[in-house]
């Protein structure tokens, strides 16, 4: 990467806040109880991008509402958009929801990238996520997920070099690629890579298992963690 990356953070599901306007949706007592599980956020991932946020001196675009309403990290058109109760509503309530939550943070987001890279500087968006342990039974055994495109190879290249800086500095974590999800599945930073060239712009979505980042402490652990295997993976990268 050279010259030297612009950094931007995205944490899409940071937050598990229901805005006043949709409070009616989530009357029944199962959504609420829904709301403070995995489905209603990434627990841990707002604080793990806030601290990562402040040591990599890079901005941080936040969602401020649950996924349970509309989730920023599925395209406008995928059918989980909405969250079950949203998707019940009439066609117009729908299309209202995704034009003032969904709309506007991706454009802002959009611009903020258009603004990092002027001039032709490459950009580097890191986009910040948590996992739950257990999802249908089945177990997930790594503690870290690094989520890329194999056929951009600056994504490939970082992804991989963060994952042996991970692993030097704390032998015994289990990072994995591309698990627990595909980096080409439908997401924010998939929409991204459409309008911008892998030279111009390389995403990566960090995914930490959520019964490991439950504390503060945690939270800026794992965020030094991988400022650390950043900077190192990024100028290994350089050199070669």
């Amino acid at each position: 990467m050279k010259p030297a990356a612009r950094i931007l953070l995205s944490c899409e599901h940071a937050s598990n806040a229901v805005p006043r306007e949709a409070a009616s949706l989530f009357r029944a007592r199962s959504m609420r109880a829904a709301l403070r599980t995995h489905r209603g956020w990434d627990p841990g991932a707002a604080g793990v991008a806030r601290t990562l946020a402040r040591l990599l001196h890079a901005p941080l675009q936040e969602g401020r509402a649950t996924r349970l309403l509309v989730d920023l990290n599925r395209s406008p058109h995928h059918p989980k958009v909405l969250g079950d109760s949203a998707r019940s509503l009439p066609l117009s309530d729908r299309r209202a929801l995704l034009a003032r939550w969904h709309a506007p943070w991706r454009r802002q987001f959009a611009a903020r990238l258009r603004a990092a890279g002027t001039g032709g500087r490459p950009v580097l968006h890191l986009s910040i996520h948590s996992f739950t342990p257990m999802l249908n039974g089945a177990r997930r055994p790594m503690h870290v997920g690094l989520l890329y495109d194999p056929a951009r190879k600056p994504e490939r290249a970082l992804a991989i070099a963060m994952r042996r800086e991970l692993r030097a500095q704390r032998p015994g974590l289990v990072v994995a690629l591309n698990r627990p999800y595909h980096g080409r599945a439908d997401g924010h930073i998939p929409a991204l890579r459409l309008h911008h060239a892998p030279a111009r712009y390389t995403g990566i979505e960090i995914e930490t298992r959520n019964d490991l980042i439950r504390s503060a402490a945690a939270q800026r652990e794992f965020a030094r963690l991988y400022a650390t295997a950043l900077r190192a993976a990024l100028s290994s990268l350089a050199r070669a």
